[in-house]
């Protein structure tokens, strides 16, 4: 399968990064290595006791990863959001533990001490379900934050989309629908107020692990138009049976 290249297909400007467990020359039977479709050589992911879990056609997610959420995940080889400029973050996840469980995690790159700087998209420590994007040292006044409406349904896979506009201002989106903005402070460098996890963590944050399946991910270097989600999340829901 070709994630890029079917129809409908999802958009491909300005996309630097894509891991996708349906595709073949994104992962293959037996690998440690999830690769970057767009390229192979840059941001692979170490597999760490992720299950990988093909499936053939309509629904249950087709093909995906499954997360145990005592000590499995996913990590590159080094960050891949941008530290400056746009950027737009998706997952294509279920979550298998309820919002007042004790994992973490989604997708993370964000500094796990200080400033709290960098980017996080999923189950955060407070049990809510957002997007943040922080390159302030004042991590709780001056960050960009959005929770979603509410904690993703257990045994439900959904898209999730975070986007960026490089200085003030985020949105979020479940699937089509806005979920909401947040604007304030500018972020400025992502890495100025101290070192980002030096891995893009799935479906972890540090040492805390989210029981879940994840499927897609994917990182533009732009940031998304409601219009533009909607394209990605039309061109993979088949797959999930939506």
């Amino acid at each position: 399968m070709s994630v890029l290249n079917h129809s409908p297909r999802i958009l491909t400007n300005g996309l630097i990064y894509c891991v996708d467990a349906a595709a073949k020359q994104s992962y293959s039977d037996g690998s440690s290595t999830w690769k970057n479709i767009v390229d192979n050589n840059l941001y692979k992911g170490t597999i760490a006791g992720a299950t990988h879990v093909w499936q053939g056609g309509v629904g249950a997610g087709a093909s995906y990863f499954s997360f145990d959420g005592t000590n499995d995940e996913v990590t590159s080889e080094a960050n891949v959001t941008p530290a400056t400029g746009p950027f737009s973050l998706s997952i294509w996840i279920k979550v298998n533990e309820a919002g007042s469980a004790g994992g973490r995690g989604g997708v993370f790159d964000r500094n796990s001490g200080g400033a709290f700087n960098g980017v996080s998209l999923g189950k955060g420590g407070s049990d809510n379900w957002a997007f943040v994007v922080s390159g302030t040292s004042d991590y709780s006044g001056n960050r960009l934050l959005v929770d979603a409406a509410s904690y993703p349904t257990v045994g439900e896979w959904a898209c999730w989309c975070g986007t960026y506009n490089g200085s003030t201002s985020i949105s979020y989106y479940k699937n089509e629908d806005l979920q909401g903005t947040d604007s304030g402070t500018d972020q400025g460098n992502l890495d100025t107020q101290g070192t980002r996890n030096d891995v893009f963590a799935l479906a972890s944050r540090t040492t805390s692990f989210l029981d879940c399946e994840i499927a897609h991910v994917a990182v533009y270097n732009i940031q998304l138009s409601h219009e533009q989600v909607k394209q990605n999340y039309r061109a993979l829901k088949g797959r999930f049976g939506l």
